[in-house]
């Protein structure tokens, strides 16, 4: 299933999460109750499941012998992921080495990207959404067709201003 969405949560003082209604029923289809933060881009954190773990260790796996830079990335990456569980209210603690280096506060957003969610603190979503957002057409073409020259892709058209 293809997490998508934007939700905006509050950290309780523990640094627990309730997860968002669409990701606390795909656990619980999924017969989940485990779930891997991890260090992300741009200054996020990263919630994995297992399999969207287990594929992303897959594709660094078949690069570690390629680059000395992949091999530090996995070190790095593996040595800060942790696996945390579900509580019974659907609630996720974030482990506050991992909360201070993303530096989330009480407010943050979690967004659905794909194979796994982002936790970003709200100040840095929304500074990085209104950063990016004017790009999303350049942005989509080089996503979905690789040339940001083409006319063919639907997303790559003037977009009405609201």
């Amino acid at each position: 299933m293809i997490q998508t969405g934007t939700y905006q949560r509050s950290l309780d003082a523990k640094l627990r999460l309730m997860l968002p209604k669409p990701m606390r029923r795909f656990l619980e289809r999924e017969s989940l109750a485990e779930v891997f933060i991890t260090p992300g881009n741009e200054g996020c954190l990263e919630l994995h499941t297992q399999i969207s773990l287990d594929e992303m260790h897959q594709r660094v796996q078949s690069r570690a012998n390629l680059a000395a830079n992949v091999r530090t990335f996995s070190r790095l990456f593996y040595a800060q992921a942790e696996c945390c569980e579900v509580d019974g209210q659907h609630r996720v603690r974030i482990p506050k080495r991992l909360a201070e280096w993303a530096s989330l506060q009480k407010e943050l957003t979690v967004v659905g990207v794909g194979d796994h969610w982002e936790l970003w603190s709200q100040t840095a979503w929304e500074q990085y959404f209104r950063t990016h957002q004017n790009n999303f057409d350049e942005l989509a073409a080089l996503a979905l067709d690789g040339d940001c020259a083409t006319n063919s892709n639907p997303f790559n058209k003037p977009r009405v201003p609201r």
